[in-house]
């Protein structure tokens, strides 16, 4: 959702959500520069990106109003490439969590972050993607599932990833203790 999204000036075009079919026509103008494609949305069907001030669920109450565009948006694409991946089906709310460092982040990006650091030469966005969706669903249980389209076996940023360095988590230094 854009800022200012539902506020102000009612009959500005800025004043509604986003549509689907918006989003939709800007990715056919970069489909037509390229096939390397990542779309992700850490939001629900009408959830907002804005953060909240406390772990809740976002999302808004369905906007009933006619949207200004009405048909005009033209979202045709004849054929989607890359993946386009959603952190919670079109009925589900996205939710955030509340870091170590007193910061709100998005579930779902919170946890897709984690599993791409840990991706390795030869895995495909699926097998982020799996990461991702098991640590999502294991703390939201049945009400919040990611999806993923799209082509899901290519290779993690086309398989050039640099291997990770052997490190160790230090947790407390007391002198000479590690």
């Amino acid at each position: 959702m854009s800022y200012g999204t539902r506020g102000g000036n009612i009959g500005e075009k800025d004043n509604y959500d986003v549509l689907d079919d918006e989003i939709n026509s800007w990715l056919g103008a970069i489909y037509a520069k390229t096939h390397n494609v990542v779309f992700i949305s850490d939001s629900c069907h009408s959830g907002s990106v804005a953060r909240n001030k406390a772990p809740i669920s976002r999302g808004l109450s369905r906007d009933e109003r006619t949207h200004i565009l009405g048909k005009k948006v033209d979202s045709k694409i004849e054929k989607y490439y890359g993946i386009h991946i959603g952190s919670a089906q079109n009925d589900e709310f996205a939710s955030e969590t509340i870091e170590n460092d007193g910061k709100y982040y998005g579930i779902f990006t919170w946890h897709w972050a984690k599993a791409l650091q840990q991706a390795q030469a030869g895995q495909t966005w699926n097998d982020v993607f799996k990461r991702t969706y098991s640590a999502v669903v294991s703390l939201r249980g049945e009400t919040q599932h990611p999806q993923m389209e799209g082509e899901r076996n290519r290779q993690v940023f086309g398989g050039e990833l640099i291997p990770l360095s052997a490190t160790i988590s230090v947790a407390k230094v007391n002198g000479e203790l590690v």
